[in-house]
């Protein structure tokens, strides 16, 4: 194809002074450069028409040369009209060969930025233009990562707290940020291009240049530590080195590490106390790796627990060494990723002699730190007396139903499983109101109080348990229950809660009715009510405070508590009213309701006075605190309540533990297995260890009694209230009352006779003495010379003297009861009524 003629133009105008010979030569060059250029290349006619383009062209627009042959310029630069208001229509922007930036269309749509440059070529009143276009995409992007760059460092540069200096080669200084310039006393612009070691104090000058140049000279970091004028630095240097490794330039950054130093003198400190806590902890700690179960770390009572001199002994040994059962360990691990933090978590340890020791553990995982590997740290308590307590416990559970009979209030233990199935397996004394709960119907049925307590407080009742249960705290619950009339009755219950070997929960606790609180502290709380509004209206001890704790306003009661008026109280520092314990201990939390943004409350007691101050945040939009309302409450009648209740509580358990009833348990052979010691007191033995080591026949006036007990409790399995002489130390008989029955194994085999015992000596003594008077007050009657006769209630003659059976001519046994002589001695009805009247 015969190029145009501006291109044929141009080659003539480029080789006007080549010889004839090199014509074609020189235009296959410049098609040769017009081909291979990199830029895109496109000509033009006097109205902008595309006339041709070279490969680069098409390459960028994605164009063959005959589809935008005839085309405008306009249709390939899109704000074309832009770069050419005030020109021809159709002209392209003539800038006499200066470049210009403008937005162009691939043929996909995809709009990019580029740079072009437009020459005219004219023969006579022919016009053309060229016009070279250069794709800048990637010269934007790393102008925008340049710009974006430079505002980082400078964001970083004015952003820290900490010193830093960009140096050149010779030390002058290219940029410093505002805290370095703050430290030197200087404005940053005042110093930027001096020399920086001119500007510091003369003790560190050399030494920060002598360190400079060396890292100019090394080109390795340095780092420096100086003490001046009370306070720590550290000094880096960090050289910047260009593409041949030559340092151009320096960045220097100056840290305060004072505050740093102190917190790491205090770590120390901490980890000493630590260290020396654990050694002198009288509970076993450990701590393992999780990977290869190797201890790492023991504390000497664990290592005493396991039955080794020094910690030294266990460090580096496997953990399965010492589980009495190795599959615990799987086990522990496995509920300790499901729970993350076990608690009071049973295992068997192995001690150096083989012994079992049964162990509570309070463990937890720490994970994997840099070359610190996943850890298993424990606490580990020996419960070895702890369980030998239950088991007697559970063989005092008789003894105690049999003492809680009588109680005001209902006693029990209940337990459940991890499945949350549970039961009550002691249950003990009753509320006189509540005649329906007896002990016998809860034990048959563990929902029975459930049932009745009203719907209304159930949800919240179940939800105390379970988050007792969850949390293995004590357990409070004030709830209402419907009597057996219908009445409504206030309960407060509570229970201890602590988790066996074998995994079950048990519940220790008691439950009591508080209707009669309960009606007070409704008729305290309406009165509180009313105080309340009667406070709210009058504005009780309001103020508002400042970041600073400068009192903004207050209202008048609060300015009474201070002797002032409250236009007084502006302006003051709310904390110089008070002394300064008082005033420490509301800044701490009044500071606290700053940090953290959220109401806060505390109580104090000043000139007898208890208070409960209550701090509430005011904040913005951003939620930043702008300013607190202090709100202050008399809260001193509430405490003595609560100290006349705690006072109640006491004399209730004082009573509790003063019931003394004596308690035998024998075994069936005859052993004297336990006893109380009110027990021994009564048979006159110093302890009740002497006791135990006799046999039951030992102690039985009468080994007969002791066969008729046996017999009865064969027959019926309890026997109450029978008499019995028992033997005392000194031989001498003590009179009681036997209340027994049979304790069986788990068989049901009777194994042991639980026995409670009442003192009646004194009882039988005044029997003895009574009988004995009493005849010798009959035998005195019988001779007297008048007629005496003893009845019974109905009439019937129990005792007649000699007199009486001689006037009726009757024996004793054959003397008619008074209503019968009476009638055959007195016929008529009407004389007998007659007589009884008068």
């Amino acid at each position: 194809m015969e190029a145009p003629w501006f291109l044929r133009t141009t080659t003539r105008d480029l080789t006007r002074e080549a010889p004839e010979g090199d014509l074609e030569g020189a235009a296959q060059s410049y098609r040769a450069i017009h081909d291979a250029a990199a830029e895109a290349i496109i000509t033009t006619d006097a109205l902008g028409s595309i006339q041709s383009a070279n490969p680069a062209c098409e390459a960028l627009f994605g164009y063959r040369l005959d589809e935008i042959r005839g085309s405008s310029l306009a249709s390939l630069v899109i704000d074309l009209d832009r770069l050419t208001q005030g020109q021809p229509e159709g002209t392209p922007p003539t800038l006499h060969g200066r470049p210009c930036e403008a937005t162009a269309r691939r043929r996909d749509g995809k709009e990019f930025p580029v740079e072009l440059v437009t020459s005219r070529i004219s023969r006579g009143q022919d016009i053309a233009f060229i016009t070279l276009l250069r794709d800048i995409s990637e010269r934007r992007e790393a102008e925008k990562a340049l710009r974006e760059s430079n505002a980082l460092f400078r964001a970083i540069l004015e952003g820290t707290r900490e010193s830093l200096f960009l140096m050149d080669r010779e030390g002058r200084l290219l940029a410093v940020n505002p805290t370095a310039a703050a430290r030197l006393g200087r404005d940053p612009r005042d110093i930027v291009g001096a020399t920086v070691f001119d500007l510091l104090s003369p003790e560190v000058r050399e030494s920060r240049r002598r360190m400079f140049f060396e890292v100019v000279e090394s080109g390795q970091p340095a780092k420096q530590e100086d003490h001046r004028d009370g306070r720590d630095f550290v000094t880096h240097f960090y050289p910047i080195a260009d593409e041949n490794a030559k340092v151009r330039a320096v960045s220097v950054f100056a840290q305060d590490v004072t505050e740093k130093k102190r917190a790491e003198d205090e770590l120390r400190l901490s980890e000493a106390r630590y260290r020396n806590l654990l050694d002198d902890m009288q509970v076993g700690y450990l701590q393992s790796e999780v990977a290869t179960g190797l201890i790492r770390k023991v504390n000497p009572a664990l290592a005493r627990m396991l039955g080794f001199d020094h910690p030294v002994e266990l460090e580096g040994r496997p953990t399965l060494d010492f589980y009495a059962d190795p599959e615990d360990r799987g086990k522990m691990i496995a509920a300790l990723r499901e729970q993350g933090l076990l608690r009071h978590y049973p295992v068997g340890m192995r001690t150096r002699d083989g012994r079992r020791v049964p162990i509570e553990c309070h463990i937890r995982l720490t994970p994997a730190a840099g070359d610190t590997p996943a850890l298993f740290e424990a606490i580990a308590i020996d419960v070895s007396a702890r369980l030998e307590t239950e088991a007697r416990l559970r063989e005092a559970d008789q003894q105690l139903r049999d003492m809680t009979d009588e109680l005001p209030c209902v006693v029990f233990q209940y337990k459940s499983d991890r499945e949350a199935r549970g039961r009550f397996t002691f249950v003990g004394g009753r509320v006189r109101e509540l005649d329906h709960l007896t002990p016998d119907a809860i034990l048959a049925d563990p929902g029975l109080l459930l049932k009745n307590i009203l719907p209304a407080d159930r949800h919240a009742h179940i939800a105390s348990l379970k988050r007792a249960a969850r949390e293995l705290c004590p357990w409070r619950s004030d709830f209402r229950v419907l009597s057996a009339p219908g009445q409504v009755r206030w309960l407060h219950a509570a229970a201890v809660l602590r988790r066996d070997p074998g995994g079950e929960l048990i519940w220790n606790g008691y439950w009591l009715d508080i209707t009669d609180r309960k009606l007070a502290e409704e008729a305290l709380a309406q009165s509180h009510n009313l105080l309340q509004g009667i406070l709210d209206g009058t504005g009780e001890a309001l103020v508002l405070l400042d970041p600073l704790g400068t009192i903004l306003a207050a209202n008048s009661t609060a300015a009474r508590r201070v002797d002032r008026r409250p236009q007084e109280l502006a302006g003051l520092n709310f904390f110089a009213l008070f002394p300064t314990e008082i005033a420490v201990q509301r800044r701490v939390v009044f500071e606290r309701c700053l940090a953290s943004g959220t109401p806060q409350s505390m109580e104090d007691t000043r000139g007898g006075r208890h208070s409960a101050i209550n701090f509430y945040p005011v904040n913005d939009n951003a939620g930043h605190t702008q300013s607190v309302v202090l709100f202050a409450r008399d809260i001193t009648e509430a405490k003595r309540a609560e100290a006349s209740l705690r006072e109640s509580e006491r004399r209730y358990r004082e009573v509790f533990e003063k019931l003394q009833v004596g308690y035998f348990r024998v075994s069936v052979e005859g052993r004297i297995e336990s006893v109380n010691p009110r027990a021994a007191q009564l048979l006159g033995y110093d302890s009740p260890e002497e006791l135990c080591t006799r046999d039951a026949s030992d102690v039985y006036f009468d080994l007969a009694d002791r066969e008729s007990l046996k017999r009865l409790l064969a027959r019926d399995g309890k026997v109450a209230n029978f008499p019995v002489s028992l033997r005392r130390k000194d031989g001498t008989p003590l009179h009681i009352l036997a209340n027994s029955e049979f304790l069986r194994d788990a068989s049901g085999s009777p194994a042991y006779i639980e026995t409670s015992v009442q003192d009646v000596s004194v009882l039988r003594e005044l029997e003895g003495r009574l009988r004995e008077s009493e005849a010798r007050f009959r035998q005195h009657l019988y001779g007297l010379p008048i007629e005496i006769c003893i009845c019974d209630a109905r009439g019937v003659v129990e005792y007649a003297n000699q007199q009486y059976l001689a006037t009726i001519g009757y024996t004793r046994h054959e003397a008619p009861t008074l209503a019968e002589w009476w009638a055959q001695a007195a016929p008529d009805p009407k004389y007998r009524a007659d007589i009884s009247q008068r």
